[in-house]
């Protein structure tokens, strides 16, 4: 018999941390439940979001592990989910397999009081003490505690999909934990991945494939694992993808890392072998490896990238990083409610745009930090930015971010795009121009067997 008993405790370490900086003051059980409009409900769009719903919602604590699902009965029209049954059947067997110590049932109507119900959709249910309602459109998002737009189009787009389940968890965890943050966002109305400003537009429709070339990819921790999960269900990609990461997946990354599930933590994976077995088979044309070991000893075959993702939480690597970007780096981090993303294009660095070291400075070799307070849904928007920008680094280059973006998770859409400035005598920018003025071909790159596991692997947590 299921329980919601602390067993569990260990796997929720971040959350209470989190619940400790941002001073969290809600307490006992809590009943959530999660509908989809029976007009949306055979959407890609609407099954998205409620999947990363049912992927974020019980990482966050122990409360959030009661959940009722009415869901209409539909087939799982998400891309690359193969499933004969229902949609509501494959979102419970997520669910389980995500959190197997939840409640979690399908209902056929929505009849009993719940305190927060999450709607994909505009229909009010009369039994919610609290509703969100959520939607997205292209590369717009829509949340709100007091009503849903009913939206024709509904272009598909698996960044703002994650992106609105994540923003939708978050107002639920902010009511039922009385948080109290500096501005109360009762609705984000059209908030766009595309201009992080609030638009009238859908914005571009995604392309069907996007050929990446190479990409390169340092630690596949809780940014990395959001990304990958947003990639899945996005255009087909052809081409080499290839990612680092020594450390293995310990108990208390479970609540933050979306492709791990309660079995993998519980056998010890590392996190090389769980993003290998979540992402290598997604994309026919894509080959994609993972390489159990330091980062550090590879960073010259970041040479031949088209893009290189710093998915790190060292900011020395971050830093080390940059003068072997010939392209695009993207770089992300997470500190608590707070999250940032930042791109450099290598040409602009040179030109006299900001490069990382600029940004961070250059910090010495990090020491096994502390563990991170920072939970799924912090992760999963910033992973949803970050899949944004990697298909727009391909695909829509003139809308690629300049420079940076930062914001608390409490109120993403109130943040600014940052212009930070070039620190004058910066060494790594020097370093950026010396290595890159040079326009001969990139040497053959060495070749690198993609393994899943590798002895010494550590226990440190990303």
């Amino acid at each position: 018999m299921k329980t919601n008993e602390p067993d569990n405790f260990e796997m929720y370490d971040r959350s209470h941390r989190f619940a400790e900086v941002v001073q969290a003051t809600g307490s006992g059980a809590i009943r959530l439940s999660l509908t989809i409009d029976r007009e949306i409900a055979g959407t890609e769009t609407a099954q998205l979001i409620a999947l990363a719903i049912c992927n974020i919602l019980p990482r966050i604590s122990e409360r959030y592990t009661t959940i009722d699902l009415c869901i209409p009965n539909q087939a799982v029209r998400v891309p690359r989910i193969h499933w004969q049954g229902t949609l509501q059947e494959y979102l419970l067997t997520e669910l389980n397999a995500v959190c197997p110590w939840g409640t979690f049932r399908a209902v056929e109507r929505l009849i009993e009081v719940y305190d927060h119900c999450i709607v994909v959709g505009s229909t009010t249910p009369l039994s919610a003490k609290h509703v969100v309602y959520a939607l997205a459109s292209g590369w717009r998002c829509f949340v709100s505690e007091t009503a849903s737009p009913v939206l024709p189009a509904m272009a598909f787009n698996p960044s703002s999909c994650l992106a609105t389940a994540a923003v939708a968890c978050m107002f639920v965890y902010r009511q039922a934990e009385k948080i109290q943050s500096w501005v109360q966002q009762p609705e984000i109305n059209g908030w766009s991945l595309l201009t992080y400003k609030e638009s009238p537009h859908d914005g571009p429709n995604l392309p069907q494939e996007l050929n990446i070339h190479e990409v390169r990819q340092a630690g596949v921790g809780g940014t990395g694992n959001a990304l990958l999960w947003a990639m899945r269900h996005g255009p087909d990609l052809i081409g080499r993808w290839i990612a680092f990461e020594h450390e293995a997946a310990d108990a208390t990354n479970w609540n933050r890392y979306m492709l791990l599930n309660f079995n993998d933590a519980a056998q010890g994976k590392t996190k090389a072998e769980v993003a290998a077995q979540a992402f290598e088979k997604i994309h026919p044309g894509l080959k994609f490896g993972v390489m159990p070991g330091r980062v550090e000893d590879f960073y010259h075959d970041f040479r031949r990238a088209a893009v290189v993702l710093a998915t790190v939480d060292d900011p020395k690597v971050r830093v080390d990083l940059q003068p072997y970007s010939r392209n695009v780096l993207l770089n992300v981090g997470t500190n608590s409610q707070c999250l940032s993303i930042s791109v450099h294009e290598t040409q602009k660095v040179i030109n006299g745009n900001a490069c990382i070291g600029c940004l961070y400075g250059q910090n010495g070799q990090a020491e096994r930090r502390q563990r991170e307070s920072t939970v799924s849904f912090v992760l999963g928007l910033v992973g949803a930015v970050l899949s944004g920008e990697f298909i727009k680094s391909y695909a829509f280059p003139e809308h690629l971010l300049s420079n940076s973006w930062g914001a608390n998770i409490f109120y993403p859409a109130s943040a600014k795009i940052v212009q930070a400035e070039k620190v004058p005598q910066c060494s790594i920018c020097t370093l950026v121009g010396k290595m890159n003025r040079d326009v001969s071909p990139v040497k053959k790159p060495i070749h690198i067997a993609l393994q899943t596991e590798a002895p010494g692997t550590t226990n440190e947590a990303n």
